[in-house]
């Protein structure tokens, strides 16, 4: 999901503050995920550390995108709206 939203995000921005609430969203889970890896918990203290800090990030971030559908933000077959169309249907 990373590498294909920023790729798409990057290439289609008109500017770089267009992307940088995505990108520092996925930067914060990135951050999260690995510092929890990192602690070697058990799968339920995993769970309720994912369910503390990750989703509340990512749910941010899911209604982000879908603003920008409802927003009409995106060019139609843009890699922006590929990458973030890619980003809802895998969610």
């Amino acid at each position: 999901m990373q590498d294909c939203t920023k790729s798409g995000l990057l290439a289609e921005s008109r500017s770089p503050g267009e992307c940088r609430f995505v990108l520092e969203s996925l930067r914060e889970v990135c951050r999260c995920k690995t510092e929890i890896k990192r602690r070697g918990l058990v799968p339920e203290e995993r769970l309720r550390l994912h369910q503390k800090h990750v989703q509340s990030v990512t749910a941010s971030l899911r209604s982000w995108f879908e603003a920008q559908f409802a927003e009409r933000n995106l060019e139609p077959n843009s890699r922006l709206e590929e990458a973030i169309s890619y980003c809802v249907k895998t969610w």
